[in-house]
């Protein structure tokens, strides 16, 4: 089949571009976007929300959806507001998290005028002389109480910070608590809800402090796991979802290919469609009238990299997953009994332990008399 009859039938450039739009509804993605959604409408005394998942899992297709719908429901608002605004938490390079680069991202994102002129105020109160230019403590002073006043004056709804993994991205706990504490302040003083969305490594700052902790609304979005059942059945109706919308004459069957799909893709969705973008793409060059399964083999992940992925994303699960055992030692902390069924051995142990305070002896009967050498003694004498 020559080039021209492929375009006809919707192949060429266009049709790759519009399949890079495509969107795929699938319940691992409208959950979490429910959840999302209800805590933009009402807070509930959260600032901040967390959503995260492994890689690849389609994080940013979420974004892309909510802010679609903010907008739309947003209807009349004051002049100067927006209803949504998005940025990029960029990975550090030398381990350290640039503060400066991140406001004036931010500062963008929300169409703020004169980035580069802002001036730190309060010194220039405090001392009477403004900061000096190219001062770095001064400019990332300004920029930030910018950055509280533009969230201010443009009211969104919500404040997406992308890829938000790399605020973690510090060594030391008390540093890391610091990193947190800023978001947790700006949205505080700006009123205004930020969502992080990021990979598992946000975890990190779930638990930092109570205060903190009791703040953060936290949303897990997961990929499809080959041993639940339904997620097989949901991952297959995506297979087919994409390979009814695959631009070529004739469709390819996904359907029997789904186990090697599934492994070189870890059961994440976005990891899927890139995927079959990239093999799209190498059909339309080749002229083919299909997808072939040379062409899904030529541009899979490899093994190491679907491996390392794996990996990631299951520690991410075990953090995630709340255990019986787990729940039952909050209860234990907290004074209740043992639900009645449980185990009176180890469980017992535990709990004695936990109910028992530092430095308090065990319960045991004391022997009585004297004892060793001094009870030999007194024998003799």
């Amino acid at each position: 089949m020559d080039k021209e009859t492929i375009e006809s039938a919707g192949g060429g450039q266009d049709a790759s571009r519009d399949f890079a739009h495509l969107t795929i509804r699938h319940p691992n993605m409208e959950k979490p976007l429910e959840d999302l959604l209800d805590t933009v409408r009402d807070h509930g005394g959260y600032d901040i929300v967390m959503l995260y998942g492994p890689t690849g899992v389609g994080k940013t297709t979420i974004i892309n959806q909510a802010v679609k719908k903010i907008t739309q429901l947003a209807g009349d608002i004051p002049p100067g507001s927006i209803p949504v605004a998005v940025t990029e938490a960029i990975a550090p390079e030398n381990g350290k998290f640039g503060w400066k680069d991140y406001y004036i991202r931010a500062l963008t994102a929300l169409s703020e005028p004169l980035i580069g002129r802002k001036i730190d105020y309060e010194t220039f109160e405090r001392t009477g002389k403004p900061p000096r230019q190219g001062s770095g403590a001064a400019d990332t002073n300004g920029l930030r109480r910018a950055l509280e006043h533009a969230l201010r004056h443009r009211q969104p709804a919500a404040f997406f910070v992308d890829e938000a993994q790399h605020f973690a991205s510090v060594a030391g706990g008390r540093k890391l608590k610091d990193q947190f504490d800023v978001i947790k302040s700006l949205a505080n003083t700006s009123r205004s809800l930020h969502v992080l969305v990021g990979t598992y490594e946000l975890l990190l700052l779930q638990n930092l402090s109570g205060q903190l902790s009791r703040r953060v609304r936290q949303i897990h979005m997961p990929r499809y796991r080959a041993e639940v059942e339904q997620d097989r059945l949901a991952f297959a109706r995506i297979l087919l979802a994409f390979q009814m919308r695959l631009p070529v004459p004739e469709p390819p069957n996904l359907l029997d290919s789904w186990e090697y799909l599934y492994t070189r893709s870890v059961g994440c969705v976005g990891i899927l469609k890139n995927w079959l973008l990239r093999a799209l793409n190498a059909a339309l060059e080749d002229q083919s009238p299909t997808v072939l399964p040379e062409h899904l083999r030529r541009h899979a992940l490899s093994t190491a990299q679907c491996e390392r992925i794996t990996k990631e994303a299951l520690e991410g699960e075990r953090r995630v997953a709340d255990s019986e055992a787990g729940d039952q030692e909050l209860r234990w902390m907290l004074g209740f009994e043992p639900p009645s069924g449980a185990s009176h051995g180890s469980d017992a142990k535990n709990k004695e332990t936990l109910q028992r305070r530092i430095g308090q002896r065990k319960p045991h009967r004391d022997e009585i008399g004297l004892q060793g050498p001094a009870a030999a003694s007194g024998a003799e004498s």
